[in-house]
């Protein structure tokens, strides 16, 4: 690593600490501030690319993880931090999806699954309606669907069922750089369907979230906040710094 790169972690480092009692108040009660700013730096230090990005942006992703409570991590698979052109974003997990779901305290239960070519399957929609699932498919046979039950607290259940065509569509309109070999569509194909019927359920309107539906973008993104809003949340003396120093450390 470059001493700029180097430059850029430790003042990302030092305004991170210097903010923390700032940004930790938008967290969740269940989450620890100082476990989430170890998951930030560790995360700078992995992936550096995304201090050369313009600095809202990151600084946006890093308030937006606080207030959703997750983790970009890359592990867990709640949240990720995603350099994308000059721009960090900040996109949810499958994982992170149904923590939200579940935090909204009106789900019981959540089951997801794929279907492969040789499974046993079939569902029924109108007023009684059935998923009926049995996996018998190599683990490697290809995908022909992916579906979600959702059990709200009342006994309701919500589903979703989509068909392979139909996760490629959702593929292709939305997942720039999807045909890549390090794609997560190429490495983790099973998480991606199955977060891509979760997030399609959630986006209905049906299942209970613990966050606006606003917040969302139609590619899994979490909308950014504006300059006006970070310098609410960041209430620096010098926010100048916060906002455009970090991107400057190059230049030193």
């Amino acid at each position: 690593m470059n001493m700029n790169l180097n430059q850029a972690i430790k003042k990302t480092t030092t305004l991170l600490q210097e903010t923390q009692h700032q940004w930790s108040r938008l967290m969740p009660p269940h989450v620890d501030a100082d476990m989430m700013l170890g998951v930030f730096i560790n995360l700078f230090k992995t992936n550096p690319t995304l201090l050369e990005c313009e600095q809202t942006s990151l600084w946006s992703a890093i308030a937006q993880c606080c207030k959703l409570g997750l983790r970009p991590d890359g592990l867990l698979g709640e949240a990720y931090m995603i350099p994308y052109g000059n721009n960090v974003k900040l996109v949810i997990g499958y994982k992170g999806l149904l923590a939200l779901a579940r935090r909204s305290g009106e789900v019981a239960k959540i089951s997801t699954a794929v279907v492969r070519e040789g499974d046993h399957f079939e569902y029924t929609l109108g007023d009684e309606e059935k998923i009926v699932h049995s996996p018998t498919a190599e683990s490697d046979s290809p995908i022909t669907h992916a579906y979600v039950i959702v059990t709200l607290i009342n006994g309701e259940k919500v589903r979703k069922v989509m068909t392979a065509s139909e996760i490629e569509i959702i593929r292709s309109r939305y997942s720039k750089g999807s045909d890549k070999k390090s794609s997560p569509w190429n490495t983790s194909p099973d998480t991606m369907a199955l977060k891509t019927v979760v997030r399609s359920l959630l986006n209905s309107g049906l299942v209970p979230m613990s966050i606006s539906r606003q917040l969302l973008s139609d590619d899994g993104s979490v909308q950014p906040l504006d300059n006006q809003e970070l310098q609410a949340i960041y209430d620096t003396e010098d926010k100048r710094e916060l906002l455009v120093g970090v991107g400057d450390a190059s230049s030193e």
